[in-house]
């Protein structure tokens, strides 16, 4: 959807556990001297001001990255992505927050490629300052007109798939596609992010991706009090498809440590479940 503004909820809880995951894969990739391509289907502006008036609205990124910035003893991938997230600040104070772009930008090496989507007539405008020889922004439709890039040249990448929810399709429309690309490259990791807000939407998604044909899918859960019937995100999540090895083992390490961290009255959880058909 057009109306969609990711920078009301940048560095919310939800960015957090995307960036920390996105991370880890991209890092993963990088430990290969052979070339990877990666794909961000919606890609928003690249990066947000959270002493802007969006982002001030609501500060949602008080629940998020404002309560990791000034926080010690860290697990290690939560240490990464805070590292990460500071190359853009001063060093006291929290003013800014970088968009999946920015994140997957520090972490390219001179042989690698990234292709950004965007469909907001706004957000492209601002998109399009990061391109150079190894970064595309293309405006369009991310989730139809990436596939036209499968299978990459290099035979090894991410595709960050992220959709706002804002209409209820996206949840069949994401499996369509995931099915689509997997069918041209299935060899390449995919990481689908979605949110909680009701919670049967969510089933019937990890439904449709378990009778998809797909296999090797992980799902990462981190969820900041119980769900119910009220307006709002009470989790996120991400589904990966063929994730790196030691994916899992990392986020049994992190996850924990967050829902206590960022969870409210206690009510903080996280899921780690294998996606397979029953």
């Amino acid at each position: 959807m057009l109306s969609y503004r990711h920078a009301f909820h940048a560095g919310n809880f939800a960015d957090v556990l995307k960036h920390i995951i996105l991370i880890q894969i991209l890092e993963y990739l990088g430990k290969k001297d052979k070339p990877f391509c990666c794909i961000d289907t919606h890609a928003g502006p690249g990066k947000y001001e959270l002493d802007g008036d969006y982002a001030q609205k609501n500060q949602e990124y008080q629940n998020g990255i404002g309560k990791l910035w000034q926080c010690d003893d860290l697990p290690e991938c939560v240490a990464e992505y805070l590292s990460l997230i500071k190359r853009f600040n001063r060093p006291d104070q929290l003013t800014r927050y970088p968009g999946s772009p920015l994140l997957i930008k520090q972490l390219l090496r001179n042989k690698d490629r990234l292709f950004l989507f965007e469909l907001h007539n706004t957000e492209i405008k601002l998109l399009n300052d990061l391109a150079n020889k190894h970064i595309t922004v293309h405006h369009g439709d991310g989730l139809k007109d990436s596939l036209k890039l499968l299978p990459p040249s290099e035979r090894r990448g991410l595709i960050l798939i992220d959709p706002s929810y804002e209409i209820k399709s996206d949840y069949t429309q994401v499996v369509d596609a995931l099915k689509a690309m997997h069918k041209r490259f299935a060899i390449g990791t995919y990481a689908l992010w979605y949110p909680v807000i009701d919670r049967s939407r969510n089933k019937h998604l990890e439904q449709a991706i378990k009778t998809s044909g797909i296999t090797n899918v992980q799902l990462f859960e981190l969820g900041i009090r119980a769900d119910s019937n009220e307006h709002g995100m009470t989790s996120s999540g991400m589904i990966i498809i063929n994730p790196p090895w030691t994916l899992t083992s990392q986020m049994q390490q992190t996850l924990p440590w967050l829902a206590e961290a960022l969870g409210q009255d206690g009510e903080g959880f996280y899921r780690i479940e294998t996606l397979v058909a029953e």
